[in-house]
């Protein structure tokens, strides 16, 4: 099965185990995630929003209100989610994350994180003046 764009192939860490008793011995392979679940929502949503959406939400959002999976109703609740700041987290990708860290903040932008080595790139977390908390991404790979 094909990976959806920019999401790497290798989401699991293959760990050789061997597992014994008085008349058998078996080698086998332990799977392990290498990234969190959320990581990996955040990475996915904003590969997904970024190759098919132009890297705009709003486009996002119109998409599924034209394909009328999401009602006027859902529509006005997400608008109040991202007015008080509920609706979570959102990923900006950048070719070097401490480069746009350091003009982010010299213009005031308020940094949960400073940017740090993770998984799946260099990452920065800041917040919007609603509250919502976004990812600032450097990818390792691109």
């Amino acid at each position: 099965m094909a990976m959806p764009p920019g999401i790497d192939s290798l989401l699991v860490m293959p760990e050789k185990v061997t597992y014994r008793s008085d008349t058998l011995a078996i080698n086998a392979y332990l799977y392990k995630p290498v990234v969190t679940e959320a990581d990996y929502k955040k990475k996915f949503m904003g590969n997904v929003v970024k190759e098919y959406f132009d890297n705009s939400y709003k486009e996002l959002v119109n998409f599924f209100v034209e394909q009328k999976k999401l009602s006027a109703k859902e529509l006005k609740e997400i608008i109040s989610m991202i007015e008080k700041g509920n609706l979570g987290a959102g990923v900006f990708d950048t070719p070097n994350c401490q480069v746009t860290y350091d003009e982010l903040r010299a213009k005031g932008v308020e940094f949960l994180s400073p940017p740090a080595e993770r998984p799946y790139g260099i990452e920065a977390v800041f917040k919007d003046n609603s509250g919502n908390w976004f990812s600032l991404t450097q990818r390792t790979g691109d």
